[in-house]
């Protein structure tokens, strides 16, 4: 069963998208923000995380850096609902230093969930009959 880490500040979106994949079958860990992401992935590495770009302590660009830097297979997907500068922007800088996929909030949990079934497939995951 793959595993997934969930990065969000905001306890509803976080829980919203950790039930959603866990119907859908996965294991999955949660974060508040990038350093806590952080130090749950060297405790227990991900197949792919979903990380927020705007949060307090360590934002999801320099997270996203962090674990390209340390863990260059795990595919993450990035999600925004934008702030003081619109979501396109901060998504372009996370597709830039690595994202493998973009979500603007709000997004289709469906459409979520097919990103992740294709870039754990595409990163040697399948699915468990």
């Amino acid at each position: 069963m793959a595993h997934i880490l969930v990065v969000d500040d905001n306890p509803g979106i976080r829980k919203l998208l950790v039930t959603a994949l866990r119907v859908a079958g996965y294991d999955v860990s949660e974060a508040s923000d990038g350093s806590e992401a952080l130090d749950r992935m060297r405790a227990q590495k991900a197949d792919l995380v979903i990380a927020d770009i705007l949060m307090p302590s360590k934002d999801g660009v320099e997270m996203i850096k962090e674990v390209r830097s340390e863990h260059p297979e795990v595919p993450v997907i990035a999600i925004s609902g934008g702030g003081i500068i619109a979501a396109a922007t901060y998504l372009s800088w996370a597709e830039q230093i690595g994202a493998d996929r973009i979500f603007e909030k709000p997004f289709s949990v469906a459409d979520l969930l097919g990103a992740v079934k294709d870039l754990l497939e595409k990163h040697g995951h399948r699915e468990e009959t």
